[in-house]
């Protein structure tokens, strides 16, 4: 922060964005969405401005698909420890309550709700990928890679721990210096 590579006003933003994940529920699609942009996406542009890039803003969809993969990854988890982090408006879309989709986090309603924000994760991947970080800053966006390989295979993604093709793609993409 001194030496001027992290901002301040970055840091409190994704602060504030991880801080949403304590209250119960995010309400709405748009709570959900400001989330995502704030915390993961915040990352990204946190780190592509501490790496120099000349658009730092440019990452934020990249880490806000990470974010969607990694959701799509822990909801299980989060529900085995009486968690959900989805949009209740889309639960609700479904017939189901924040503690229906904690209960049964396989089921096919909430499958459902994954998918719609699958298609927006997709949607920042895309948003993201129109002009890509170059040089240096690739690094920031490295985890688009592991956002990319969890979209793509959804549904068929199973939370696991992330294997060897995983890190063998991020280690390329950083080696070529381009996702």
């Amino acid at each position: 922060i001194e030496a001027g590579l992290l901002r301040r006003d970055d840091l409190l933003a994704m602060i504030e964005a991880r801080e949403i994940e304590a209250e119960p529920e995010s309400a709405t699609l748009a709570e959900w969405r400001a989330r995502a942009r704030g915390g993961a996406g915040g990352v990204a542009v946190a780190a592509a401005r501490a790496l120099g890039a000349p658009e730092p803003e440019a990452l934020r969809p990249l880490g806000a698909a990470y974010g969607v993969a990694g959701l799509l990854r822990s909801t299980p988890f989060l529900a085995a420890h009486g968690r959900c982090l989805l949009p209740a408006e889309l639960l609700a879309a479904q017939d189901l309550s924040v503690e229906a989709a904690v209960a049964a986090p396989d089921s096919p309603a909430v499958r459902a709700v994954l998918a719609q924000l699958v298609d927006e994760g997709r949607a920042w991947l895309r948003q993201g990928l129109i002009a890509p970080p170059r040089g240096s800053a690739i690094a920031a966006a490295l985890p688009a890679v592991l956002a990319r390989r969890d979209l793509t295979r959804w549904p068929a993604m199973a939370p696991a721990r992330r294997g060897v093709g995983d890190r063998v793609a991020v280690a390329i993409a950083g080696l070529r210096g381009r996702l």
